[in-house]
């Protein structure tokens, strides 16, 4: 299920970034702010009370003029203040489904421009922690793995394996520039994992999950493990492209601004109120 839906969104990102793949990073996010905007604006047209909010803005206006006119009469300001209060309750309330419909879509937005701005490729001479994480029912001191990697690639230190969060962990340098598949093998199983050295490719994944954890839905560059083997995900720990704040990349928060631009710009000509 995971998969239908990462492959929906890669292939429909894949086609808006197409005709500006030309442009830096920055004016990409922010040409894909704009159908994300127009999203918004048709589905805040047709799921919230329009006739409601534009009654609780001008309640809500009124109610601060009054404020402001009668200053000095404490028992009438306390009630405008009241009033304004409540009329706000409204106006949030009349814009409650809106909102819950547009999150899902646009927690999954923000999941391809993650993958596709938030990380770079490893450089030839950088190291990275590659990481196998397991379901944890047995010790993985004692578990049969061996990692395989191609040329351009090499193994740094041999094996840790840490029983306490069932995890093994290996440092891999980058040596040649390319795009490389390492592989791991678990017991009788052998999972895959892309390597990108120096390379521009459309979207970078610091980890793959099972097909039946809902954290495959953060990460959806790459082919999904399958549902039924001992391990729960493979990480590899891609340098970031850009800064973070409260753990989005810039290029997310550019993504909210210019999305918020557009949705003010055209929200007269889509008839909506907000």
């Amino acid at each position: 299920m995971w998969s239908i839906v990462n492959n929906f969104f890669n292939v429909l990102f894949d086609v808006l970034l197409w005709p500006v793949g030309w442009l830096s990073p920055a004016w990409q996010v922010c040409a894909l702010a704009l159908p994300a905007a127009i999203f918004a604006l048709v589905v805040f047209r047709y799921t919230s009370n329009q006739a409601g909010i534009e009654r609780a803005k001008d309640r809500v206006k009124a109610h601060l003029l009054e404020l402001w006119l009668y200053r000095d009469d404490l028992w009438v300001t306390l009630r405008a203040l009241g009033n304004v209060l409540r009329y706000n309750m409204t106006y949030l309330r009349h814009s409650l489904a809106p909102m819950a419909v547009m999150l899902v879509p646009f927690v999954l937005m923000l999941v391809q421009i993650e993958s596709r701005f938030a990380f770079r490729s490893l450089k030839p001479g950088e190291s990275a922690i590659l990481t196998l994480e397991l379901d944890g029912e047995g010790p993985v001191s004692v578990m049969p793995t061996a990692l395989r990697l191609p040329e351009g690639l090499e193994q740094e230190t041999p094996a840790l394996r840490i029983d306490e969060t069932a995890e093994i962990v290996w440092r891999v340098g980058a040596r040649q520039s390319g795009e490389y598949e390492l592989e791991i093998q678990v017991g009788g199983t052998q999972l895959v994992k892309r390597v990108v050295v120096d390379g521009s490719g459309p979207r970078i994944s610091p980890a793959v999950y099972r097909s039946n954890d809902l954290n495959a839905l953060l990460y959806p560059a790459e082919t999904l493990l399958a549902s039924d083997i001992p391990v729960r995900a493979i990480h590899l720990d891609y340098p970031r492209a850009r800064s973070t704040f409260l753990g989005l990349s810039s290029a997310s928060w550019i993504f909210f601004a210019a999305s918020m631009v557009f949705g003010f710009a055209l929200r007269g000509p889509f008839g909506v109120t907000f």
